[in-house]
């Protein structure tokens, strides 16, 4: 997402693009039958972006790429980059298995992961829209969140409680740990004791 790019978090490439120049080229394949672009970008957006902050060249190579090299060589490149959430990981992934894959193991192997890491993903990537509304910024909603919110929402009421709360929110949406704290705290339900006449029988 470019709109998490920023001078800021680019600094360090931005200062060795401007005294080594773009030492590695982006990744790009051709598109066909496509009257507005002619290259497709599969990794280097941050070069990308970079080149044109400093209004320089952008070196790229070109490949004859499948889908599936596509989303294996993106993923690699970025799976450790800390300017891209979570929740647009997990989204991009959810996508792959619906699109590329028949199954979560197949997946997994392919990607070089474990299943249970990929799973986490993909429960993120599941989690409620209503939920995600009440986060302020993508950037804070994370993996864990959607472990400890699946295992609190097994049960029926517990799960209309979390999203009640969660709609509550929807217009004064709040940081990942006020979220969180809330949505826990609305299953936490105090029942008073009920007051009446006890019968005896005999």
């Amino acid at each position: 997402n470019y709109n998490n790019l920023s001078e800021e978090n680019c600094r360090e490439l931005i200062d060795g693009i401007k005294m080594h120049g773009q030492e590695t080229p982006a990744i790009v394949r051709q598109i066909d039958n496509n009257e507005w672009f002619q290259y497709e970008l599969v990794c280097g957006a941050r070069r990308h972006w970079v080149a044109n902050y400093l209004k320089t060249d952008f070196i790229v190579e070109v490949r004859d790429l499948s889908e599936e090299e596509v989303f294996i060589i993106s993923d690699e490149e970025n799976r450790n980059r800390q300017d891209i959430t979570d929740y647009e990981r997990a989204s991009k992934y959810k996508k792959a298995l619906g699109g590329l894959y028949q199954s979560q193991v197949q997946m997994a192997e392919r990607m070089g992961v474990s299943k249970d890491w990929l799973s986490r993903y993909l429960d993120l990537a599941s989690m409620d829209q209503d939920i995600v509304k009440a986060y302020s910024d993508l950037s804070e909603i994370k993996v864990r969140h959607a472990r400890e919110l699946k295992s609190l929402m097994k049960e029926t009421t517990q799960a209309k409680l979390i999203l009640d709360a969660a709609k509550e929110m929807h217009a004064d949406p709040q940081k990942g740990a006020i979220v969180m704290a809330a949505l826990k705290s609305a299953t936490k339900i105090k029942t008073k004791p009920t007051k009446g006449i006890v019968k005896q029988y005999v």
